[in-house]
C-alpha cells in the first residue's frame, strides 16, 4: 500500500519541488477521504481542536489536504479551470482570531466525484509568523473560484474534506533510512 510519506516523496521527485513554500496535488477518482487524515469532515469546513501552545511545541512544516470534489450536472463549464482555496481561521495567543486564505490547486471539470489530494508547505516567513505569534488553527474551510475569478462557486462542491499536519523530524526521531520509493 502506498503511504502518504511515500506519495509525497514521489511527488517531490517527479516535479522537483523544494519543501519551503511548495505545493503539490493529484486528482484521483474517488469519494472517500483517506483514513490517515487527522481531521476529517463531511462538507467543506471543519473545526480543529488544538492546544494553545500547539505551534510552539510542534515543528509543523505545513499540511496535507484532501477534498472530495464534484461539479454535479454543470457540463457547461467543461473547459474552465478552477482554483481550490482554503481559509484557515487562526487564533493568536492574546488577540482576536483572523483568517488566512491560501490557494492550493487548480483543476479542470470532472464528471464524477474525485479525490483531490495534495500538500501545502509553509515558506520561511509564514513559518516564523505562526511560531512568533503562537497562532493556533481553529477552523478550516475549502472552496473553489474560477481560476482568475473572485466569487466563490456554488456549483463546484467540496463534499468532504480533510487535513493532516506535516511535521519536521526532531533529534529524537529515528535516523534509520526508510525503504526507498519504487
Amino acid at each position: 500500500m502506498l503511504t502518504f510519506l511515500k506519495l509525497i516523496k514521489i511527488m517531490i521527485f517527479v516535479v522537483q519541488i523544494p519543501f519551503s513554500g511548495s505545493k503539490g496535488h493529484v486528482l484521483l477518482p474517488g469519494n472517500e477521504i483517506p483514513e490517515w487524515f487527522s481531521f476529517k469532515s463531511e462538507g467543506s469546513s471543519m473545526t480543529l481542536e488544538m492546544t494553545p501552545d500547539f505551534f510552539n511545541k510542534n515543528r509543523v512544516l505545513g499540511f496535507a489536504f484532501s477534498a472530495i470534489v464534484g461539479f454535479g450536472d454543470h457540463q457547461d463549464v467543461r473547459e474552465e479551470r478552477f482554483r481550490l482555496f482554503c481559509e484557515i481561521k487562526v487564533k493568536p495567543k492574546d488577540c482576536d482570531s483572523h483568517v488566512i486564505q491560501r490557494p492550493l490547486a487548480v483543476i479542470r471539470y470532472v464528471e464524477s466525484d474525485h479525490l483531490l489530494l495534495g500538500d501545502d508547505f509553509f515558506d520561511d516567513k509564514e513559518f516564523f509568523t505562526f511560531w512568533e505569534n503562537n497562532w493556533v488553527p481553529v477552523a478550516i474551510q475549502f472552496y473553489f473560484k474560477e481560476e482568475f475569478g473572485y466569487e466563490i462557486l456554488e456549483y463546484c462542491l467540496v463534499k468532504k474534506c480533510g487535513i493532516h499536519l506535516l511535521y519536521a523530524p526532531d533529534s529524537s526521531d529515528s535516523t534509520e533510512e526508510e525503504e526507498p520509493c519504487p
